[in-house]
């Protein structure tokens, strides 16, 4: 089935974003997959967001200009490593569904790509964003065995000699942390190509 795409916002401009614009040329089903065509001009100093699509794959082809793209990819002995791609005119990159990529340009001059996007799904509302934070050693996350929330009583209530009073005292009480807050896990960790860590999970 072929779809013709529904009018653009703007007769050459596309449909506009932070970074840029984009213009849909093609859309169609054949079967269970599901296949769209775009062109992507970034502007120059721009990017787009840190991001993942569960139900599609993405074929980038580099019309005019330069771009990086950074790819977290998953080293065959264990864990996660960023990959970045420096891409020049006639460049292709496939970027698989779930692979989290972030794309910059930070040229002077803007970059067109040719995006065939390809899969279960091409909605636009398919993405997920993150913000990966550098890592420092000694930082430290929120507990997931506890969620930073779990406190008890101690067994016998302690006098307030200020008034005279009683209370119950709260305190932590997991085996796994200090105060709800862990050391961050290797595993929550993504090493980039220049031997820098980022935290690669939401932490709180």
């Amino acid at each position: 089935m072929l779809r013709t795409p529904s009018p653009q916002k703007g007769k050459t401009m596309g449909i506009m974003r932070k970074w840029g614009y984009y213009n849909i040329l093609h859309e169609s089903k054949i079967g269970k997959t599901h296949t769209k065509i775009k062109t992507l001009t970034i502007n120059p100093h721009s990017q787009l967001s840190d991001q993942l699509h569960n139900n599609r794959n993405e074929q980038w082809y580099i019309i005019s200009g330069n771009l990086i793209v950074t790819i977290q990819e998953h080293w065959r002995r264990g864990g996660d490593y960023l990959e970045n791609n420096h891409l020049k005119p006639h460049d292709t990159l496939l970027i698989k569904k779930d692979q989290w990529h972030l794309t910059k340009n930070p040229y002077n001059e803007p970059c067109v790509v040719l995006e065939t996007q390809y899969g279960d799904s091409c909605e636009e509302e398919d993405i997920q964003r993150r913000q990966l934070i550098p890592y420092e050693e000694g930082m430290t996350m929120t507990c997931p065995d506890c969620n930073g929330a779990e406190r008890v009583l101690f067994d016998k209530p302690i006098v307030d000699f200020v008034n005279g009073g009683w209370f119950e005292e709260e305190r932590h009480d997991c085996k796994a942390c200090v105060d709800g807050k862990i050391f961050i896990p290797e595993d929550f960790l993504v090493e980039a190509d220049n031997g820098d860590f980022y935290v690669k999970e939401n932490i709180k």
